[in-house]
This record gives structure tokens, sequence and C-alpha cells, in this order.
């Protein structure tokens, strides 16, 4: 492992690339998990919903519950499924609807739920956890034909969860849990290049009370990121909260917090965040707070709140960036809300969808 080099002036601020609009609204793609209703033995998969056609087309069995989702970015229909807080990891074509190959982790190391292709293919980065080493974090570099380890970089933190490839594939955009909170380490937002395999640029947070959880990246590197409370917390404990943060990559640049007067939902954890760039809508769903909300990403204001959608778990844009989608609820249903709106509409919806997890991503593998 090599040493971190000291931090840049500034900070890179090109997000990931955007894919092309569209003039469909493409496929859905989440986890979903479940019981055999002969044996009561458990099912994983991986779940795909037309948007257009409104119809579910396929569960792919998996062998462990997905949750985050990597697509090839030269084979579309290639993709890896990621387990949180485990061993499961796999390649899946999405075309022959199969499990083409399985991935195993190094030692006793646990994959952390994401993972990020490089931009010419060759090589994927997951977020992995060294369990028996006080649950450092590390971005573990595999080739992605042999899917062999060649190596790993820190993520500057424990516990490392989501990651983004930004400024044309030479950055990484980790979120670092922080772990127990009696283990005294804070939540973090690191920057890691990829050829130095060093952390250029942390980002912390103050409320040792929060984690790190998912983040969104636009175009301009701004960042949308959700949180959950940390592990260690009693169920009455104040800090027992979610919280949904944004940022805008600077010189010593700190996250801002947003927040609503009366909303007092959002507690536990705030699971999935999704931004509509065009308009710098943010939408995060609070599935114990049975809580979908909309925010305006400059001033932080909240635009629109939805406390009747039972347990709202995935969200994203849809590729014609005229939708975001949702999954929610125990049967799993899916629905679109319009992004003007911010209220759901009838048409697209899907239930069941079988997406149980915490994501749903919007995909094309057609073209």
């Amino acid at each position: 492992m090599r040493e971190a080099i000291p931090a840049p002036a500034v900070l890179p601020v090109v997000g990931p690339v955007q894919p092309a609009l569209l003039t469909r609204r493409g496929m859905a793609i989440g986890g979903g998990r479940g019981e055999d209703k002969e044996t009561g033995a458990k099912r994983y998969w991986l779940s795909v919903v037309d948007l257009d056609a409104g119809t579910r087309i396929a569960e792919i069995p998996t062998g462990f519950f997905p949750h985050g989702v990597a697509a090839h970015p030269l084979q579309p229909h290639v993709v890896m499924a990621f387990e949180k807080h485990g061993k499961g990891c796999c390649q899946i074509d999405l075309r022959t609807q199969r499990v083409t190959a399985t991935v195993q982790t190094v030692d006793a190391n646990e994959f952390y739920g994401h993972g990020a292709y490089s931009r010419d293919g060759r090589h994927f980065f997951c977020t992995e956890t060294a369990v028996e080493d006080g649950y450092r974090g590390l971005l573990m570099v595999r080739d992605s034909r042999t899917f062999a380890a060649l190596g790993d970089m820190p993520t500057g933190g424990k516990e490392p969860h989501d990651c983004v490839l930004i400024n044309g594939g030479q950055t990484l955009v980790v979120t670092n849990g922080g772990g127990h909170i009696d283990n005294g380490g804070l939540a973090s937002v690191t920057y890691v290049d990829v050829s130095t395999r060093a952390v250029l640029h942390t980002l912390r947070f103050t409320d040792d009370g929060i984690n790190a959880g998912h983040v969104w990246v636009s175009s301009k590197g701004e960042l949308a990121i959700v949180s959950a409370p940390r592990q260690g917390l009693d169920a009455d404990d104040p800090k027992v909260h979610g919280a949904l943060s944004v940022f805008t990559p600077g010189v010593d640049a700190q996250p801002r917090t947003v927040s609503a007067p009366g909303l007092v939902d959002m507690r536990g954890e705030v699971l999935s965040v999704a931004l509509h760039e065009p308009s710098m809508v943010v939408g995060a769903t609070d599935p114990d707070g049975n809580l979908l909300s909309f925010w305006d990403f400059k001033t932080g204001r909240l635009l629109k709140s939805h406390r009747n959608m039972p347990g709202p778990r995935g969200i994203a844009v849809t590729l014609d960036q005229r939708h975001f989608v949702v999954t929610y609820g125990p049967e799993a249903g899916l629905v679109l809300v319009d992004v003007k709106t911010l209220e759901p509409v009838s048409e697209g919806a899907v239930k069941p969808s079988w997406m149980t997890g915490s994501h749903v991503v919007c995909h094309d593998w057609t073209a």
C-alpha cells in the first residue's frame, strides 16, 4: 500500500460522465429477497423491470442479497452486483439473465455494498472492509476479465460503502461510515486518486451520530449524501436520526445538512438518494419514517414530502429525465414521480416489482 500524498490545491470537480439523454425511461434494476413458499428457504435475486412497458421481465437468482449494481462502460449488458456486509459478489449478463461469474473476497474481508468500473472497463473497484483489522476501509482493484485481485488502496476511513468514479476516471469519491460510535472516528467522504492510490482530500462530518451512506454526484462534482445513525446508539438516543447533506466542492468546503421546520419524520436511515440535474432537485427515501422527500440542492429548501408512501427505499432518475422512479412497501411496489410536479403518476407503476433492496438503478443495455 502506498503512502498518502499531500492534498492538491483544489479538489477534482468534474463529476461522472452523464448518459446521453434518451427518449425512453429505460430498465430499472434492483435487488430482492424472499422465501420459498413451499420450503421456507431464503431466495435472492436481481429484478429487472421495463419502465416503458410497465412490466417486470426478469428475476435473476444470485445466491446473495444484491445491494449496489455497477454497469460495464463498454458492455452495458454486463453488470456487477455486490452484497452489503458479506461475501457475495457476481457478474450478471442481463441479456441471458444469468450469473456468469462469482467473485471472492481476499482473506476475511467483506464486500460493503458498492463498486465501480474503470472508464476503459479493464478493472473494477469494490468497497471492502478488513474486518480483522479494525474494520479498516479499502478499495480492492480487480481485473474485470479474470476477477483477480490486483491490490488495494485506502479509503481513508472505516467501513466504506458507496463509491463513484469522477474526474475523467482518475478519482473515486468514497463514503466512509465511521464504524461503531465507540471507536471515536467520524464519518467522512474521501477523494482517492486511482493512479497513485492515495487519499487526496477528506471531507469529515461534524455530527458523530451519523454515518455517511449513499452519495449522488452531479456532472459538476456536487455531492448529495444521505446518512444513517451510527452503530452503537440506543434506540432512544437523540442522535438516532438520518440526514441529507449537500456539498459543493471547493477549497475548505464543508457539507451542509438540509432540514425543514416540522419535518420530524426523517428518522432512522435516510436510505437512497437521487439528483435530477436539470432542476437540481434531490430526492431521498426514509423507510423508517415512511417518508419520501424532495429538496432544492442550491437552497436546501424542502420542496415536497410524501408521508403516505409506506417504506420508500430505492430512488433513481429515468433515462429520459422526466421522472424519479421509487420502490416502496412490503409488496415491493414501483412508482414514477413526475420531476416537475413531484407527484406520483399512475402510468408506469409496477406492483410487485420484486425490488426489496436499498437501490433501484435506471439502465439501458439495448443500444
